[in-house]
């Protein structure tokens, strides 16, 4: 099992990647959940690497709700294919992200 550090063309942690179970793993709060979208997004260069890598087959969203902490699950292939797209511009600078409704990942609470 390997453990590879994953960040963002900006230079943001953008998760980590275990390889042992073939999973991106990545933290998020209410604040990156996107309303248009009912869900979560990567970054296009994020899911670039994760291809790079070769073997990475699911993702993991580690999310920190107000009261619980839960596991949404999906597998790659749904970000791939996803035509739910938003040019998120931070500082001027464009970053394209791929959204996956939550309704579409599995949810599990995290004791």
């Amino acid at each position: 099992m390997t453990i590879i550090s994953i960040k963002s063309a900006k230079g943001k942690e953008g998760g980590w990647v275990n390889t042992g179970d073939k999973t991106y793993y990545s933290p998020r709060t209410p604040e990156h959940y996107m309303r248009m979208f009912q869900g979560l997004g990567i970054d296009d260069d994020i899911l670039e690497q994760l291809v790079h890598i070769g073997n990475v087959e699911y993702v993991c969203f580690i999310y920190y709700g107000k009261k619980n902490k839960y596991h949404y699950t999906c597998k790659l292939s749904q970000f791939l294919k996803s035509e739910k797209r938003y040019n998120n511009i931070e500082n001027g600078l464009i970053n394209p992200q791929r959204f996956v409704s939550m309704k579409d990942m599995k949810e599990e609470i995290v004791k």
